[in-house]
C-alpha cells in the first residue's frame, strides 16, 4: 500500500506541474493592472510614448471640468507618476520625437477659447516640463515628420466657439531647436483635423470648416500633404467628407478610419469607411472597419493597426470593438478582440509590444480613468485563420488618384534630417507586473492544462485502484496458498 500511496502522490504532482506549464504557456494578452488607473476619470484626452513612458494628458469630465494632469506610466518598472500641464486641455492633440513630447491645441472648456497658443514640452531625458508660447490656435492638430514637428489648423483663439477656422501651419526643428515664424497653410482653413506621417510625409486630413457660424458649417474631405524632402506641399482627397476620425500608420500607409459624416437632410452618419493612402504608390484605396464608430483611438503595434472603442448612436453609444490590420497579410480581422468596458473619446499609444487604451466615456455618459493593456505582440502576432467579413483592400477597392498640385504657398527647404528620431530599445513589461486578467487564449491553455492534469490524475488514480486491488487478490492469494501448504495433513 506504502507503494501504491507514494504513487499517487505522484500522480498528484504531476498534476501540479501540468498546470503550472499551463499557466505559463499561455500567451497574456489583456492585462489588468488594478493599480494603474488615470488620475482622474477623463474624456477627449490625449496620449503618446516617449521611451518606455506613456503619457496621457489633459481631457474633461462628464460636465465638461477640463484638467491640467498628465499620467506617466512607466511599463519597464511599473511606475506611475502624474505632472502637470501649463494650462487645462479638452482635447489636445501630442506627438514625439526622440525623447521629447509635445502636447499643443485643444480648448480650455467648450466656452472657453482664449490662451490656446502655448505648447508643453516634456523631456524625458531630464524628466523635466518646459513650455513655449507660439502663435498657434485652439483644436489644433500635431504631427512628427523627420526632426520637424508641424502644429496645424484649428480654431483662432479669443474667438466664439466657432470662430473663424485656421490654415497656418507652424513647424518646430528638433534639431536646431528653432521654431517657424514664417508660416505656411493648409488649402483649406479648418478644425477638427486628424494628422499623421508615413515616410518623409505629413499628412493632415478631414476636420470641419465653420467659417463664421455652425449654420453655415460643412465638412471637409481634404487632405494637405507634406513632403519634408522637397518642402512642397500637396492635397488628396478621401471618400466621404468627415470628422471625427481616428488614424494612425503603419510600414508606408496611413490608415484614416471611421468618423462621421451628413446626410443630404445634414442629420449626422456614422460611417465604417477607412481611407488607406499608399505612400509608396501615390494611391488611395478603400476598406471598412467591422461596424461604424467615430471617436476611436487608433495607434500601431509592430505591422499592426489597432482602433478601439468609438461612438455609434445607432448601436447604443459608446462601443466595446476593436479592429485591427495586419499589413503584413493584408487582413483586417477582430479575432476576439473587445475593451474591458464599451467607450468613445478614449485615447491610445504603444510601448514596444503592449498597447494602451486610457479613459474615455461609458455607456452611462460618465468619464471613466480605465487604462486597458493589451498585449499585441503575443495576440496579433498573426492574423485569425478565419478573416472577418471585410477584407483588407483588393484588387477591385477603390483607387483614388492623389492630385499632386502644389499649394500657391510652398514651403523654403528647411534641410532637415530625413531620418525621423529614433526612440531607446523597449522592453515589453514582465509579467511580474500586470497580472493575467480576461484573456481568451490563456484560458483556453489553462484549461487544457487542468484537464491533463485531471485526466491524468483520474486515470492515475484508476490504475492505482486496480493494482490495489489486484495487489490484494494476488496476496490473498499467497496466503490461501501458503496455509494450504503449510496446513498439517490429517492422519486417518
Amino acid at each position: 500500500m506504502k507503494a501504491a500511496l507514494a504513487f499517487f502522490a505522484l500522480l498528484l504532482l504531476l498534476q501540479l506541474l501540468l498546470l503550472q506549464v499551463g499557466s505559463e504557456a499561455a500567451p497574456q494578452s489583456w492585462l489588468s493592472p488594478d493599480t494603474w488607473r488615470l488620475s482622474y476619470p477623463q474624456g477627449y484626452l490625449a496620449a503618446t510614448t516617449v521611451g518606455e513612458v506613456a503619457l496621457f494628458a489633459g481631457g474633461n469630465n462628464e460636465i465638461g471640468d477640463p484638467y491640467r494632469v498628465v499620467d506617466l506610466f512607466n511599463l519597464s518598472s511599473g511606475e506611475r507618476t502624474s505632472a502637470r500641464l501649463f494650462q487645462p486641455r479638452v482635447g489636445p492633440a501630442a506627438a514625439s520625437s526622440g525623447n521629447l513630447a509635445f502636447f499643443a491645441g485643444g480648448v480650455n472648456g467648450y466656452s472657453d477659447l482664449t490662451d490656446c497658443s502655448v505648447v508643453d514640452v516634456y523631456n524625458a531625458t531630464s524628466n523635466r516640463w518646459t513650455w513655449v508660447t507660439i502663435h498657434q490656435t485652439c483644436d489644433a492638430s500635431v504631427t512628427l515628420v523627420g526632426d520637424l514637428v508641424l502644429f496645424a489648423g484649428g480654431i483662432w483663439p479669443k474667438q466664439s466657439a466657432h470662430g473663424p477656422d485656421c490654415s497656418v501651419v507652424i513647424i518646430y526643428n528638433v534639431t536646431s531647436n528653432r521654431w517657424r515664424t514664417t508660416f505656411c497653410t493648409l488649402s483649406q482653413p479648418r478644425t477638427g483635423i486628424t494628422a499623421t506621417t508615413v515616410g518623409n510625409l505629413a499628412l493632415f486630413a478631414g476636420g470641419g470648416v465653420y467659417n463664421s457660424t455652425p449654420a453655415v458649417s460643412k465638412l471637409s474631405d481634404v487632405v494637405d500633404i507634406f513632403d519634408v524632402s522637397t518642402g512642397l506641399w500637396n492635397t488628396g482627397r478621401l471618400s466621404l467628407p468627415r470628422m471625427g476620425i481616428s488614424v494612425t500608420s503603419v510600414r508606408d500607409l496611413a490608415l484614416f478610419a471611421g468618423g462621421y459624416t451628413t446626410d443630404v437632410n445634414g442629420n449626422v452618419e456614422r460611417v465604417d469607411r477607412v481611407d488607406i493612402y499608399n505612400a509608396s504608390s501615390n494611391q488611395w484605396s478603400v476598406a471598412h472597419l467591422s461596424q461604424a464608430r467615430s471617436q476611436m483611438a487608433a495607434m500601431t503595434v509592430g505591422d499592426v493597426a489597432i482602433f478601439g472603442g468609438g461612438y455609434n448612436d445607432k448601436l447604443g453609444g459608446p462601443q466595446v470593438t476593436v479592429d485591427a490590420y495586419n499589413a503584413s497579410s493584408g487582413w483586417w480581422f477582430m479575432a476576439g478582440l473587445r475593451l474591458s468596458e464599451a467607450r468613445s473619446s478614449l485615447a491610445a499609444t504603444s510601448v514596444g509590444g503592449l498597447a494602451l487604451f486610457a479613459g474615455g466615456f461609458s455607456t452611462t455618459g460618465y468619464a471613466v480613468p480605465t487604462l486597458d493593456v493589451f498585449n499585441a505582440s503575443a495576440h496579433l502576432v498573426s492574423p485569425s485563420a478565419a478573416p472577418s467579413a471585410t477584407p483588407s483592400v483588393s484588387p477591385t477597392a477603390s483607387i483614388f488618384t492623389l492630385s499632386v498640385s502644389p499649394s500657391s504657398s510652398t514651403t523654403p527647404s528647411l534641410s532637415p534630417s530625413v531620418s525621423p528620431s529614433t526612440s531607446p530599445a523597449i522592453t515589453p513589461l514582465p509579467p511580474s507586473h500586470l497580472p493575467l486578467d480576461h484573456n481568451g487564449s490563456s484560458d483556453n491553455k489553462l484549461a487544457l492544462g487542468f484537464g491533463l492534469g485531471v485526466g491524468v490524475t483520474v486515470v492515475g488514480g484508476l490504475i492505482v485502484v486496480g493494482g490495489a486491488a489486484t495487489l490484494y487478490y494476488v496476496r490473498k492469494r499467497q496466503r490461501t496458498r501458503a496455509s494450504f501448504d503449510y496446513q498439517p495433513v490429517l492422519q486417518l
